[in-house]
């Protein structure tokens, strides 16, 4: 392009060509990839910026994304990401909502990574599955497809996320990590109490729906007349 706008009947200085192409980038009109990769602010600039890699530039035409189409993703992002959009732009909201969902997806992943202390995480699989396909998508996709997937995804995180997120945050953790450090540090003096009161701790424990239901604040009991006996 850069070649060609400095042909005739253009006769475009190489700069001036670099800085429309940057200016629609910004404004969104253009996507530039090296390969997969959409490049980010930083890439862009040093590939712009170096001769050798413009032939390796794919640039994309993009759809320009309308005021309401940004109100609905910066609500998106609001009341389902729980982030607070700065940008007023389309393509700017977009690069916030991708950020967004990364984070919400490594934090997800730290959780999970996390399974053989707490085994109730291994539900979080659909959610990270439905988090991954929100990742590294054009800014296309978000406008024309989650609006469509938004409902579904608000479900899963609501079912999945939400409860897992109150558990890490509030008291829950402490009812349940005292419960297991009793079955696991005094496993050897169990063996006179009666399996009736260490059953129902031990089962809580591994109950993959113990954040449901009120099960933890059974366990707390359930916990305390196994520390009683």
């Amino acid at each position: 392009l850069v070649t060609e706008m400095g042909l005739k009947p253009y006769g475009w200085e190489a700069a001036a060509t670099l800085c429309i192409i940057g200016g629609l980038i910004g404004r969104g009109r253009l996507d530039a990839r090296r390969g997969p990769d959409v490049l980010g602010r930083d890439a862009l600039l040093r590939d712009l910026a170096d001769e050798k890699v413009h032939d390796k530039i794919d640039l994309e035409p993009q759809e320009a994304i309308t005021a309401s189409q940004v109100i609905e993703l910066k609500t998106f992002l609001k009341d389902v990401l729980d982030a607070h959009p700065v940008s007023q732009d389309g393509k700017g909201v977009v690069e916030e909502l991708t950020r967004a969902v990364a984070d919400l997806r490594e934090r997800v992943r730290g959780w999970q990574g996390r399974s053989a202390e707490y085994p109730f995480l291994n539900r979080l699989a659909p959610f990270g599955a439905a988090l991954q396909e929100l990742c590294d998508r054009p800014a296309a996709w978000y406008v024309a497809e989650l609006p469509g997937r938004a409902d579904a995804f608000v479900d899963l995180k609501d079912e999945l996320y939400e409860p897992v997120q109150a558990f890490f945050t509030g008291p829950q953790r402490e009812i349940y990590d005292a419960a297991a450090k009793t079955l696991r540090e005094d496993r050897q003096n169990l063996h006179h109490i009666d399996e009736a009161l260490i059953g129902p701790v031990r089962d809580a424990l591994a109950d993959p729906q113990i954040l449901t239901s009120g099960r933890i604040t059974r366990l707390k009991g359930e916990h305390e007349a196994l520390r009683a006996a």
